[in-house]
C-alpha cells in the first residue's frame, strides 16, 4: 500500500457512515485553520486504486488522535480496512515520535470496535452526554513516555501545570501497564490531585504496582494496612509489605519502610 499526504477526503462513503467521521467540508476548514501543523492525513492507495483516507491531530507531544477513519464505498468488505489501518499505524510510528495512539468511536458501532481492537487498541472509558456516547480508546507503543509527559504536567515541565491532564495521561499509562504511572495514578487518588479523592482506588493501584515489584508501591501498601489506611489496620501485612519494600533496591522506598516498620501498630 502507498500513503500520499492529503487535506482533503476523496473517498465516498457507504449511507449512514457519514455520521461517522467529519464531513469533507470540515476537513477542509480543519486544515485552513491548522497553522500550527497538528494535523495530518493521508490518502489511502493499494496500487494505483485510492481506497481509503486516515486523518490524525496531535493532542500532546507523541500523543495522537486517530480522527477519521475510513475505506471507500467500492472498496469494503474486501478485507482491507485492517491491512490499510496497520499500513496507516506503521508509517505513523516510523515517521514521528508516536508515544501512543487515541481515537474514539460511537457506541454500539461494533464494526469500529472489531477493526480497533485487532490493530491493537484498548478500551480506557466511555463518556456519556445527553446527545452522544462514545468510547475511548488507546493503543500504546511507549507507556513509559506517556507517563513521563504525564509528569511533566504534574510539575509544570515544559507544559503549563495541569493535574487532570496529568491524571487522564497516567490513567491511560496504567492500562498500558506502565507500574510508575500505577503508583502515581494512585498517588492522585490518594491525595485528589486532578481526580477525586478515593482511597480505594489508590490503595488498589498502590498493590498493583506492589505485585509488579515495585518499592514504592510495597512501602504505601504497608503503611495503609499499619495504619489501618482504608483497611483495617493488619501488623503481619504490613510487616511483609514493609520488608518487602526494604529489600526492593529502592533506596527511597526503603528507607520510608525502615521508619514506617519502626512506628509500629498503631495502639488500640
Amino acid at each position: 500500500m502507498k500513503l500520499i499526504p492529503s487535506q482533503d477526503m476523496k473517498i465516498e462513503l457507504l449511507p449512514g457512515q457519514e455520521e461517522h467521521l467529519c464531513t469533507k467540508e470540515t476537513i477542509r476548514e480543519i486544515f485552513a485553520k491548522d497553522e500550527k501543523g497538528e494535523c495530518l492525513a493521508f490518502d489511502i492507495f493499494e496500487e494505483d486504486r485510492l481506497i481509503g483516507f486516515a486523518m490524525f491531530c496531535q493532542q500532546l507531544p507523541g500523543l495522537f488522535f486517530l480522527w477519521n477513519y475510513a475505506i471507500d464505498a467500492k472498496h469494503q468488505n474486501q478485507g482491507l480496512g485492517t491491512r490499510a489501518l496497520r499500513e496507516v499505524l506503521d508509517h505513523m510510528l516510523a515517521h514521528y515520535d508516536v508515544k501512543a495512539f487515541t481515537t474514539t468511536y460511537t457506541w454500539g458501532n461494533e464494526e469500529a470496535r472489531k477493526l480497533y481492537e485487532k490493530v491493537g487498541f484498548i478500551e480506557t472509558d466511555v463518556v456519556e452526554e445527553e446527545e452522544y456516547k462514545e468510547v475511548n480508546m488507546i493503543y500504546g507503543v511507549d507507556p513509559h513516555g506517556l507517563y513521563e509527559l504525564a509528569m511533566q504536567f504534574v510539575y509544570g515541565d515544559g507544559v503549563p501545570e495541569d493535574n487532570e491532564e496529568a491524571a487522564y495521561l497516567l490513567s491511560d499509562a496504567h492500562l498500558l501497564g506502565c507500574v510508575e504511572a500505577s503508583y502515581n495514578l494512585g498517588i492522585c487518588y490518594h491525595y485528589g490531585h486532578g481526580v477525586e479523592a478515593d482511597l480505594k482506588k489508590a490503595f488498589e493501584l498502590y498493590l498493583e504496582a506492589a505485585e509488579k515489584g515495585y518499592g514504592k508501591g510495597m512501602e504505601l501498601v504497608g503503611r495503609f494496612y499499619n495504619q489501618g489506611i482504608f483497611v483495617s489496620p493488619d501488623r503481619p501485612q504490613a510487616e511483609y509489605w514493609l520488608g518487602k519494600a526494604m529489600k526492593s533496591g529502592d533506596a527511597e522506598a526503603a528507607a520510608e519502610a525502615e521508619k514506617e516498620w519502626r512506628r509500629g501498630a498503631p495502639s488500640a
